[in-house]
Order: structure tokens, then C-alpha cells, then sequence
């Protein structure tokens, strides 16, 4: 349906500075794969202001091994993660990390940033890199693609549920 590569690495999300994509599409230069990115502002790069502060990191981007599918379908979505041949989060911050958990959850493995929450939302699951060294999110996406998921987590959307209210209980007398 989408004419992807054999391998391919994947990103699923936005392009805000803190997603760190110019670093994510030099490493997959690297690394010698394409990258597919996923997301309604991958497909509008070429149409937005990159003089704004907050978009000036996507200027002179070299897209020429980026494929950039835009919005999907949570079914073609859950397709891509599971075509993917590695996931990559190369964040400078990240909030919580939903996307390389889906990604774990489709038995793709998961190259990720060392930083915010990412670690500790995959914990052993991922192969690690620092985001400011595109040589190291290379090598880390190499190793990740050439790994075997064994993916466990004690993220469920019960203990979300419980957890949390457990804390509103607590405020509330």
C-alpha cells in the first residue's frame, strides 16, 4: 500500500525541536536505512515557516532518504510498527514515550534516547543512545535492529487507573 523498503527505520510522531529530527535524519544517513516518519507535520515540512524559532531546527534538511507518510490510521499504523525493522525515539525530552511502547507491543525493537522519561518507560527494552551524538543513534539503531524483542512491561492501562486514583483519594478528604 505505501511501496515501504525491506528495512526501514521508523518514526512516529511530531517535529518539534525537542523530537531532535535533523539528528535522527543523519543517523539513518549513517546507518545506511531509510527512515519512514509517520505524522501529519512530516508531510507539511516543505509549506511551513522555518523562520519561527520553534521551527528553525528544520531548515536545510536533507530529506532525499526520508519517506514521509503523514497521518494513519491506527490499523496502518499498527501495519508500519510491524513492518518497521527498528523504531527510533531520538529525543533531547520526551514526556511519557507512548510511541516506542506501541512499537515494543508490535515486537519492533526500539533504539532510544537515554533522556527524560524514555528509560524509565522502557527500561530494559531498548537499546539506549545519547541524542547530541548522531554516531552513537547509529550504532544504536544497528544494534536494536539486529536484536530479538523479549518485551515485558508493568505498564497497563489497569494499574493507570488505579494508581491514579488512588492519588485523587489522597487529596480528597
Amino acid at each position: 500500500k505505501y511501496n515501504l523498503p525491506k528495512d526501514f527505520v521508523l518514526y512516529v510522531g511530531d517535529i518539534n525541536y525537542n523530537k531532535n529530527i535533523p539528528g535522527l535524519i543523519e543517523a539513518c544517513k549513517l546507518a545506511k536505512l531509510p527512515l519512514v516518519m509517520v505524522g501529519k507535520q512530516a508531510t507539511e515540512i516543505e509549506n511551513m515557516d522555518l523562520t519561527h524559532p520553534e521551527l528553525s531546527h528544520l531548515k536545510n534538511l536533507d530529506l532525499k532518504n526520508v519517506i514521509r507518510l503523514g497521518f494513519l490510521s491506527d490499523e496502518d499504523l499498527v501495519d508500519i510498527y510491524n513492518l518497521a525493522s527498528v523504531y527510533c525515539q531520538a529525543s533531547f525530552s520526551e514526556g511519557f514515550g507512548l510511541n516506542p511502547l506501541e512499537a515494543l507491543a508490535c515486537g519492533t525493537p526500539v533504539a532510544s534516547s537515554n533522556r527524560g522519561s524514555l528509560p524509565e518507560i522502557l527500561g530494559e527494552n531498548a537499546v539506549y543512545f545519547d541524542p547530541d551524538d548522531t554516531s552513537q543513534i547509529a550504532s544504536a539503531i544497528l544494534k536494536a535492529k539486529n536484536s530479538k524483542i523479549d518485551f515485558k512491561s508493568n505498564l497497563t492501562w489497569e494499574k493507570t487507573a488505579k494508581e491514579t486514583l488512588m492519588v485523587y483519594k489522597s487529596l480528597c478528604p
